[in-house]
């Protein structure tokens, strides 16, 4: 059996694509929050790298006719995309760990800097040459500052991977420890792939560590569906009840406080105007649990217990925290129904218990001492009214 490094090098880069595809379409079908934008977008940006650096190999073997132009084209397409992967992979990063930079649109359109020096560079390299240049053989050479197209998409991932370590070891919820550690790792994989090609350039190395990673970062991608409410994008009762576990048995000095929550007349909502402004207002009031806990950081967690039920989690020392919380979120429901956003009022009903390690020994038992203080907090607001 004769060994052909290029056949190797076409089939390598085919099993890569056909990979990518398949988690393309099932990924397109998928709730389309911000991670999963920049997910898809990162899969099609490496199925064309992939594509256009199987159309070079084929050009430069001979296998197919080509030209200066297409020459050119290909591989400027290919060094792009690499540092576009990188930058959606950064973004993905952000928008997967809820950061503020993802938020802040100013911080994502600065973040694109290098993409726009590289594309800059890559217009004038047919002139310049600094980067690579074709000639009229079609022989291939790397310009001056060829390595700038590895370094650009390093940046980013380098980047990604330094933010992401830098909250594990501060970080005391587990699955925010899992999705950092992902974080940090999981570009490791194409960056090692990416230096060991840059000298062994007949070596497949590139495609199938791009698609191991992505299938790696799929897969994390679908569990952490499991933690997080699809709706509203807060943590789920499945993430709410291991992190209550977890700072349940966690030595600290700060206090734990359990909120539960419960829109007011919501059914009405939906039967008045429909379960499409249902969801909005479902929404809305997650928006505002975590605006309300911001000042927090890293002490308070807002999750959807279920249905029109949110809870809140606490550490805090002070007892009257909770009080301010409380009525800081109260506050901001007024502001939003006063802002006319939406055609009915919101109202929230609020209870809340501290935990006491010598009365509660489970999250149940929390749980229904929360929600026994929200009972009456409800029941004493509808003797108000009537």
């Amino acid at each position: 059996m004769i060994y052909n490094p290029l056949a190797l090098y076409i089939e390598v880069n085919a099993v890569s694509v056909i990979m990518l595809l398949t988690i393309l379409i099932k990924s397109i079908g998928s709730e389309l929050i911000n991670q999963w934008q920049y997910f898809v977008s990162g899969i099609a940006l490496m199925v064309i790298n992939i594509t256009c650096d199987t159309i070079w190999q084929l050009m430069d073997s001979g296998c197919i006719p080509g030209n200066r132009t297409l020459d050119y084209i290909t591989k400027s397409i290919y060094f792009f995309s690499l540092t576009f992967i990188g930058l959606i992979w950064l973004l993905l990063s952000e928008a997967i760990r809820r950061t503020a930079f993802s938020a802040w649109r100013l911080s994502m359109i600065l973040s694109g800097a290098i993409v726009y020096l590289h594309a800059l560079l890559l217009i004038t390299n047919p002139w310049t040459g600094f980067l690579f240049h074709v000639g009229s053989d079609l022989f291939y050479v790397r310009g001056r500052l060829f390595i700038l197209q590895y370094i650009f998409p390093f940046v980013y991932l380098a980047v990604c991977a330094v933010r992401s370590t830098q909250n594990i070891s501060r970080e005391k919820n587990y699955f925010e420890r899992t999705t950092f550690f992902a974080n940090s790792l999981c570009p490791l994989i194409p960056v090692a792939a990416s230096l060991l090609q840059l000298y062994f350039r007949r070596l497949p190395l590139l495609a199938p560590s791009l698609a191991i990673t992505i299938f790696l970062l799929y897969t994390y991608l679908i569990e952490s569906g499991v933690k997080y409410d699809s709706l509203t994008g807060l943590s789920n009762r499945r993430a709410l009840f291991h992190t209550i576990s977890h700072w349940m048995k966690s030595p600290s000095e700060s206090g734990l406080f359990l909120f539960m929550i419960d829109v007011d007349f919501f059914k009405t909502i939906n039967d008045s105007f429909g379960h499409v402004q249902g969801d909005i207002a479902l929404k809305e009031v997650a928006e505002i649990l975590e605006s309300g806990i911001a000042e927090c950081g890293k002490r308070a967690l807002a999750a959807r217990y279920g249905g029109d039920e949110f809870t809140i989690i606490l550490q805090s020392e002070s007892s009257s925290e909770n009080n301010r919380i409380s009525a800081r979120i109260q506050r901001l429901i007024s502001m939003s129904n006063k802002s006319g956003d939406h055609i009915y009022n919101l109202s929230l009903s609020i209870g809340c218990v501290r935990y006491d390690p010598l009365t509660t020994h489970t999250v149940r038992e929390l749980v229904n001492a929360a929600d026994s203080v929200l009972y009456l907090v409800k029941k004493q607001r509808h003797i108000q009214r009537l």
